[in-house]
């Protein structure tokens, strides 16, 4: 579902110790040009030509996703994860990445804003044609004037105040401005990890159709652990006021701006928080 191909990149060529600059492809069989592999570890040097091959989009997915493969065989080998779920063995030492495997909820808040902004409109929608003449979903009543129409709809739950309604979208937009973010559970504890969408391997509405928003299917999630609830290194921010010169006063702001944005991003006290590399399901 989901592969940060730049951050595989990245780590492989650390984990790995170096990857060859240029490979070059002559009668279908790779010369290596680039002295710079300094790795002991032949799959390190695979990787590399992997990553070095001009392929066109579809081509270079699949070498993509091989070099994931391989890289995800050297962590568990390495035992470099922490695992929750799945058919592998936990380890309970602090690890560089965490593997976790669970049923997978996508938070699309780009579309719960676009939800709640249209709210009224589209339960005055429903509510017309599941009720009025020609409706499909409910009984069939007489014409009704707009205003008795946004009535019935306001008794059926279907429309908010409107001020409610721009003041929760006015916060969503500030807070996420338009995150999408993976969330796996397991057992007592939460995994989240915000997505960028260029390396979503399909549109976000062809993975809700495939999946739905909560997967029946079971994912795994790796990733390198940002920040987890479990910690708290909260100091007294200073008061604006009292900052000596411009300077001092704007990074005032902008920890203060931090405590604001933490209502919307701080993770809960169960919460974990990953920089992902990976989502994937198995076969």
């Amino acid at each position: 579902m989901y592969l940060d191909s730049q951050k595989l990149r990245s780590i492989s060529s650390q984990i790995f110790k170096g990857v060859p600059e240029q490979v070059l492809l002559v009668n279908e069989e790779r010369t290596e040009t680039s002295d710079s592999q300094k790795g002991e570890f032949a799959s390190g040097r695979l990787i590399a030509d992997i990553f070095a091959k001009e392929k066109s989009s579809s081509e270079l997915r699949f070498l993509e996703d091989h070099a994931y493969s391989l890289f995800e065989e050297h962590v568990l080998n390495e035992k470099l994860a922490k695992i929750y779920g799945g058919s592998f063995d936990a380890e309970d030492a602090s690890k560089s990445f965490v593997l976790v495997t669970g049923r997978l909820r996508i938070n699309d808040f780009a579309s719960t804003t676009k939800l709640l902004e249209n709210f009224n409109e589209i339960g005055e929608a429903f509510w017309r044609v599941t009720n009025m003449p020609g409706g499909i979903l409910g009984p069939n009543l007489k014409n009704l004037s707009d205003s008795e129409v946004k009535k019935r709809a306001g008794e059926a739950g279907m429309q908010f105040e409107k001020k409610f309604m721009d003041n929760a979208t006015k916060l969503l937009r500030f807070g996420y401005n338009g995150l999408i973010e993976a969330n796996i559970n397991f057992e007592d504890k939460s995994f989240s990890a915000p997505l960028k969408r260029e390396f979503l391997r399909d549109s976000e509405e062809m993975i809700l159709h495939k999946y739905s928003r909560y997967t029946q299917r079971e994912f795994s999630m790796l990733g390198v652990v940002t920040q987890s609830g479990s910690e708290n290194n909260e100091s007294a921010i200073p008061d604006v006021k009292d900052a000596d010169g411009i300077k001092e006063a704007m990074r005032a702001l902008t920890l203060h701006l931090r405590t604001l944005e933490q209502v919307f991003a701080a993770p809960s006290a169960n919460e974990t928080m990953l920089d992902p590399i990976a989502i994937y399901t198995t076969l």
